[in-house]
């Protein structure tokens, strides 16, 4: 009975991680990406990661800016809108520069909902530029192989692996790609 017990506690927990998909997150901020676009030499960048229980992990370091820093925050919109703050970040400031490392910020259901879909960003607010003096937004990455689990079979076989060249300005490799059967 115990046993039994055991292995729907570990089949359940199996399949209540299955479920799970992170998000990876990144963003390049720049004078550019700001809706009523800067001047400014300042430059960002952001990594992230979304939980399916709302937790990110945010990681931001921006510099050049030319003018006191005002605020950091994380917004809702599209990149061509300017939307209302989700969260203020509390950020590290050195000067011309700042970094948050790490930091971990709870999100509603709302505010992620949409970081999933592509539509948040983050803005540095400056005393020349309290609209915005760079921006970024938060694209979802997609998954790297690295995140999948290994295919395994137990059925001896072979398998044939087709590859799409995509690159038109240079010549496809000339060597095709094979696959012979595991021993």
């Amino acid at each position: 009975m115990a046993r039994r017990l055991l292995i729907g506690a570990l089949l359940f927990c199996a399949c209540a991680s299955a479920g799970a998909a992170t998000v990876r997150l990144h963003a390049t901020l720049a004078a550019r990406n700001v809706v009523s676009a800067s001047d400014s030499p300042a430059t960002g960048e952001a990594r992230g990661t979304l939980d399916d229980d709302n937790h990110l992990r945010l990681t931001l370091v921006y510099g050049g800016a030319t003018s006191t820093v005002t605020g950091v925050a994380l917004h809702v919109g599209t990149p061509d809108s300017a939307g209302p703050v989700a969260v203020p970040l509390d950020v590290h400031r050195d000067g011309s520069g700042g970094s948050l490392s790490d930091a971990r910020i709870d999100l509603t259901d709302s505010v992620a909902a949409s970081m999933r879909a592509g539509s948040t960003y983050l803005e540095v607010d400056t005393v020349d530029h309290p609209l915005g003096e760079i921006r970024g937004q938060l694209t979802p990455q997609p998954a790297s192989l690295a995140d999948l689990p290994p295919a395994t079979s137990s059925s001896p076989g072979t398998s044939a692996v087709t590859s799409t060249y995509t690159n038109a300005t240079t010549a496809p490799p000339s060597t095709p790609a094979s696959t012979t059967p595991p021993p």
